[in-house]
């Protein structure tokens, strides 16, 4: 916006989100060791997804000509690319939404493990008269353990984790469709120089 942004910063800016997240899911493996894999995979899917990204369409250098697409920006995303791309990184509002929820997420995975003090919600008294009954009808039922168990023993961590969790699975469906897309374009990249060369030869 202020003609401000450089190839050194937009590498920065993606080496800085992609160490911070790593950090983030190597404690969680510590912490959670019977997911250690799960986190792995996360991490891998993570660095792998943005490499191949920042490859294919952040424009070249004549220090790095590997670089290949021709962008000058990795966040410059045509919708014809891809439209859920397109929206993530050009919709600033969206870009931090993702990935500020996708780490309070894994935050709260680790906070998990060790506050266990409960927020105490009790929302029976706020439910319409039809709807109690409804929970209190069967105190076995899963409606009634919801309202009397579950929420007043949820923990901060618990809820806030809960909230952004929808956020951070969608977060990593972008990555996966991110790794498609930037996969895809380097393997059309490939044949259209293979197809110039044989050409050229001729």
């Amino acid at each position: 916006m202020l003609s401000q942004s450089s190839r050194f910063g937009a590498v920065l800016d993606m080496v800085t989100d992609r160490c911070t997240t790593a950090c983030l899911l190597c404690f969680l493996t510590a912490t959670y060791p019977s997911y250690a894999l799960l986190f792995q995979g996360l991490i891998t899917l993570d660095f792998s997804s943005h490499y191949i990204h920042m490859y294919t369409y952040v424009y070249p250098s004549s220090y790095n000509s590997t670089l290949v697409s021709g962008s000058s920006s990795h966040k410059k995303v045509d919708s014809k690319t891809s439209r859920i791309l397109s929206l993530y990184y050009t919709n600033t509002r969206v870009l931090f939404v993702f990935c500020a929820a996708n780490e309070l997420f894994f935050v709260c995975l680790y906070l998990m493990d060790f506050y266990k003090r409960p927020l105490g919600l009790q929302i029976a008294p706020f439910l319409p008269d039809v709807v109690l009954h409804m929970v209190n009808a069967q105190k076995s039922s899963l409606l009634f353990r919801l309202v009397y168990v579950w929420l007043p023993n949820l923990t901060w961590p618990q809820l806030l984790g809960a909230l952004t969790f929808p956020i951070c699975a969608g977060k990593q469906i972008i990555n996966g469709v991110q790794f498609w897309k930037a996969a895809k374009a380097l393997c059309d990249m490939d044949i259209a120089e293979r197809r110039a060369c044989r050409i050229s030869r001729k």
